[in-house]
């Protein structure tokens, strides 16, 4: 509803909200500092309000991808997201992934919006599983698990929307480049931006899904499971199969699910995400990530791992209070 306000009035509304705002934010500094204070793990880490982010990777549902294979593969599987299956480790650059018709990614660049026209993807040295084991897809829509195709193959599925990532299977690592571009055909500079990886997961038997990069500096987020390793890795110390309460003070055990990686039906308003992610801030042109599953020993590494590239801003579980003032003026009623 439109409400017409004189100027004075209009005023005094805009001081007291400001009054009540700043009071807002001492609360929530209050507040956020005590939680840091109680988590178990990361108290220095940083939240989403100190963050800057630059770089907006979003759902691209009308991408277009078109695949050229550097290394041609053994075999293909023709899914809604396709798959390329080979034999053994591809050393270098073994595919490159080019999405176009990107309505909804951007950058930040001297405070003006640049939208992300297209992503140039490379994926390089995949790394094989010591021993393969047999592993299956569907064909159907669904290509994440099997039941149609019984093959002991190495495999990378590419997701045709950019930002659902990828997925090896039978290998270990993979390495990732992602060069952004404009509509002009620009190459943009995402240096300044952060990446958030999630869903890094530890079982606790040994199976570890861990991140690690070039052109980016590792940083861990307050009350988050994963560290920082010696190698600049991002991966977690112990087990991350856990149920999250109290706005993740409480942490309760739980093998074999958690209710903090979307997985689970309780989780709800991606309060939790936060607790199987890190930040990697881009401090170059061009960075490059590799994931990687690792175990004890070989016959215990998983050698298979789902990834994204994302730049969401996880949510802190102490929220903000805001005020906003909704006025339409009207120089015809400002008349005092």
């Amino acid at each position: 509803m439109l409400v017409f306000l004189p100027w004075l009035l209009r005023n005094k509304i805009i001081q007291n909200n400001t009054v009540t705002q700043k009071q807002n934010n001492s609360e929530y500094d209050n507040a956020i500092t005590l939680w840091k204070s109680k988590v178990a793990n990361n108290k220095d880490g940083i939240t989403s309000d100190e963050i800057k982010q630059t770089l907006y990777l979003s759902k691209e549902p009308q991408a277009v991808v078109s695949i050229k294979e550097d290394k041609t593969a053994v075999d293909h599987i023709q899914n809604e997201n396709p798959i390329f299956l080979y034999d053994g480790t591809q050393q270098g650059t073994f595919l490159t992934a080019t999405y176009t018709n990107l309505k909804n990614s951007y950058f930040i660049q001297n405070g003006q919006k640049v939208r992300i026209a297209k992503i140039v993807r490379r994926f390089s040295n995949l790394k094989s599983l010591v021993t393969p084991t047999t592993i299956a897809f569907w064909t159907g829509t669904n290509d994440q698990h099997a039941n149609s195709e019984q093959l002991k193959k190495t495999a990378l599925f590419v997701c045709k929307d950019p930002w659902y990532g990828a997925n090896f299977r039978n290998a270990t690592a993979v390495t990732v480049t992602d060069e952004f571009y404009d509509n002009l055909g620009n190459k943009i500079d995402p240096t300044g931006g952060y990446y958030i990886i999630g869903s890094l997961n530890y079982t606790g038997n040994a199976d570890h899904e861990s991140v690690r990069g070039t052109g980016v500096k590792p940083m861990t987020i307050a009350g988050s499971s994963i560290n920082i390793q010696k190698d600049g890795s991002l991966m977690a110390n112990s087990s991350n199969e856990v149920r999250l309460s109290n706005n993740g003070l409480t942490v309760t055990s739980t093998p074999g699910n958690n209710n903090w990686d979307g997985t689970d039906s309780s989780h709800s308003d991606r309060k939790y995400l936060y607790y199987g992610a890190g930040v990697l801030k881009i401090t170059s042109s061009t960075p490059s990530l590799t994931f990687e599953t690792s175990g004890d020993n070989p016959n215990e590494n998983i050698g298979a791992q789902w990834f994204q590239i994302t730049t969401d801003l996880l949510a802190n579980p102490i929220q903000r209070k805001t005020t906003q003032t909704h006025y339409h003026y009207n120089q015809a009623y400002d008349l005092i």
